[in-house]
């Protein structure tokens, strides 16, 4: 039998004190299921210090045009490459389709409550910021400003953090913040997101992040999770539902 002297059982428990009490800022990240956006006023307490995440497409808006599918990008890729395309190039055209469709196809919102909500919320000074899969070439951009707008969306965006625009190249050429929104493109929107962060300077103690795809709530939640924020993501799907029942066309 092994005789453990009083020193090490003296160092194992200071180290399990240490590990358990050192860290308190560290906090694991939560998913959950998002069925109208009006839960989100009996979670977010309202302050400075709170930063509530939107993504745009199947989350916030529906873009009424029948050529826009759930399979919309694949799709299109898919076709640009049988005609002899490059990969980057076929993936450049069909974005460019995409915004020439955005330019001038109506919208419509996932959830009639947004606007109140979001009126609700900036009335408590919560933090708003849009963080998009669309990429910023300039015709989107306009497009994106432009849907916003005509859903009553755009001035809760303007009121924002960072009045100046922001281009990313150490994480991508397609990643851009513009007026309240983050463009990137077919980054990881967890690491565009910290980019931002870490260039404005504004550090939230929690952040809320709604979209329609579990992988980008896992992206978000794993970076806030490093950086020790607070994290609830909200899987809300309403709108891929809506895209699937022909609301949208």
């Amino acid at each position: 039998m092994r005789i453990v002297s009083a020193q090490a059982w003296t160092l194992f428990f200071v180290s399990i004190f240490f590990v358990s009490f050192s860290f308190p800022s560290i906090r694991t990240s939560t998913i959950h299921r998002l069925d109208n956006f009006e839960d989100l006023l009996s979670v977010v307490q309202g302050s400075g210090e709170e930063l509530v995440v939107f993504d745009i497409d199947y989350t916030l808006l529906l873009i009424c045009d029948e050529r826009v599918t759930s399979h919309f990008f694949s799709d299109g890729f898919n076709r640009n490459i049988a005609a002899g395309k490059s990969p980057s190039e076929a993936i450049r055209i069909q974005i460019q389709y995409f915004a020439d469709i955005c330019l001038s196809a109506p919208v419509i919102l996932t959830d009639g409550a947004i606007p109140a909500v979001w009126r609700t919320l900036s009335q408590k000074g919560v933090r708003f910021l849009l963080l998009t899969a669309r990429s910023p070439i300039s015709t989107l951009v306009e497009a994106t400003f432009r849907q916003l707008d005509d859903v009553g969306l755009a001035a809760y965006v303007r009121e924002d953090l960072w009045m100046q625009g922001y281009c990313f190249s150490e994480i991508g050429s397609d990643v851009q913040y513009e007026r309240g929104v983050l463009f990137v493109g077919n980054q990881d929107k967890g690491k565009a997101l910290k980019a931002l962060l870490d260039k404005s300077g504004y550090h939230p103690q929690h952040i809320y992040f709604v979209d329609d795809t579990r992988e980008n709530l896992q992206a978000v939640g794993a970076m806030a999770e490093r950086a020790g924020i607070a994290y609830d993501g909200f899987h809300f799907t309403k709108g891929l539902e809506m895209l699937a029942k022909g609301y949208a066309v």
